[in-house]
């Protein structure tokens, strides 16, 4: 084999510049793009945790005609044109539009997931004497030292002891934040820094009650807030799912102001761009398959528990829906698998200028050129990944291109030095055909990381066209 011709780096940036020029036959309106793009920035705003987004993708989808069911019970007919919701402990949802063909003939899906990389209070987080903190752990894969001297607000859930879920929203807007301590860079002070498997302290409270003479001063002053403002103990907090999020909005990024910098790309911009995909359909169209978006939980660590795609919960819904026509058994619901088309939606690396060396130049997505798919995902030879058939791709392109979307191709980073797993293994082990397609993002699991509004404007545009795409 011939050496790999090197371009100097010079002329390896000008050619990178030049290929991220927008391509002029295919750049859509910017008023439709800008549009979009503030609608996605009011929904990241807004929705920091799982069940933020659960109730917000229940809210948008009954607004549009869907029916909240339960995939426990019996669903009774289902009639082509039929549109269900389906909340799995609020945490991950399933939208169905039931098609004119039945259910085991296959069906279309777009699959995302609702959580993020970030911070997570650990089962008992309150500590400090003279400072007292809140430890946290890191949930999914995170940069730890980019989360130090950084404004962070509490959001997420405790379930007190004889009484429902209580939703905790403290700090950002409340004129107060929280901050993980840093310390200053100094060879005296690094081997103090927070290591990996450590928690990591969040400054909850600097100043004692007044008259206080408890030992533990400061530390009563959080569970005295905590108490006045939503009526929790310190055992309360055994139960708490809290997340530590970044206080600031998404911005935008450049002169141009057409990229999105913020928390939470990964992987809410694919869950919002199907979800918009789904239900900005005419409220009276019935497609030909049966249209499935699922946003799952847990996707970050694994796909674990309850409500992670290994659960037992989307086989439920299909199971429902089965019975609903006709009756259900496994060789149905298996049936229903191997001739369903999926879209498994999660970002993927865009190519950073200054770490070419990190990608493969060919095969890496450059921000605002369109979605870009993964033939296979995985790590280490693609160990633990999914791999698309050729079929599926040559479909997928077709459809891409009717809709006059444009498609790259994309690894996570270099063979055998980036890598990664998604949802998709999950539902190909099941039988179905599953490409993985999504958006480039630059600063990916960082807490402020970057897409392009084009880039997103277009993923939903492919979504659309490959959900109502006739069989």
């Amino acid at each position: 084999m011939p050496p790999r011709l090197l371009l100097p780096a010079a002329l390896t940036a000008l050619v990178l510049l030049l290929l991220a020029a927008p391509v002029c036959a295919q750049a859509p309106a910017d008023t439709d793009v800008l549009k979009f793009a503030s609608d996605y920035s009011t929904f990241l705003n807004v929705n920091r945790t799982p069940w933020e987004v659960g109730a917000f993708a229940q809210r948008a989808a009954v607004r549009r005609g869907f029916e909240v069911a339960d995939a426990a019970e019996a669903l009774g007919g289902v009639a082509p044109g039929a549109r269900l919701f389906f909340s799995n402990r609020g945490l991950s949802s399933v939208l169905v539009i039931v098609g004119k063909q039945p259910v085991e003939s296959g069906m279309r899906m777009v699959i995302a997931h609702a959580d993020v990389p970030s911070l997570l209070l650990t089962t008992t987080p309150l500590a400090g004497r003279d400072v007292a903190t809140l430890l946290a752990q890191p949930y999914g894969g995170i940069k730890r030292h980019q989360y130090e001297g950084l404004p962070l607000e509490l959001r997420g859930r405790v379930w007190p002891r004889g009484g429902g879920p209580v939703d905790v929203r403290l700090g950002g807007g409340e004129g107060f934040v929280f901050m993980v301590r840093d310390l200053t860079t100094t060879p005296v002070l690094q081997d103090a820094a927070p290591r990996s498997g450590e928690p990591l302290a969040l400054i909850a409270a600097s100043t004692a009650p007044a008259g206080s003479t408890a030992a533990q001063p400061v530390r009563l002053e959080v569970l005295r807030a905590l108490h006045e403002r939503f009526g929790l103990t310190e055992q309360d907090l055994d139960t708490a799912a809290l997340y530590a999020v970044p206080t600031w909005p998404v911005r935008d990024v450049g002169l141009d102001r057409m990229a999105l910098g913020g928390f939470g790309h990964d992987d809410r911009v694919c869950a919002f761009a199907g979800l918009r995909a789904l239900l900005d359909a005419p409220a009276n169209a019935v497609p030909d398959q049966t249209l499935v978006l699922v946003l799952t939980d847990r996707e970050e660590v694994g796909s674990t528990g309850p409500t992670g795609m290994q659960s037992e919960f989307f086989r439920m819904v299909i199971g429902a829906l089965l019975e609903a026509q006709g009756g259900a058994s496994e060789n149905r619901l298996r049936r229903a698998m191997r001739a369903s088309a999926v879209l498994s939606s999660d970002v993927t690396a865009a190519i950073n200028p200054l770490f070419t060396e990190v990608q493969e130049p060919m095969n890496a997505p450059i921000a605002g050129r369109g979605p870009a798919m993964m033939k296979y995902t995985g790590h280490g030879g693609k160990f633990g990944g999914s791999d698309a058939n050729p079929e599926l791709i040559r479909a997928v392109q077709d459809v891409f291109d009717a809709a006059h979307v444009p498609l790259q191709t994309a690894e996570i980073g270099r063979v055998d030095e980036g890598g990664g797993g998604t949802i998709a293994r999950y539902l190909a082990e099941q039988g179905a055909e599953v490409l993985d397609l999504g958006v480039g993002l630059l600063s990916m699991h960082s807490p402020f990381e970057i897409v392009h509004k084009r880039d997103l404007w277009w993923l939903q545009r492919g979504f659309s066209a490959f959900l109502w795409a006739p069989r």
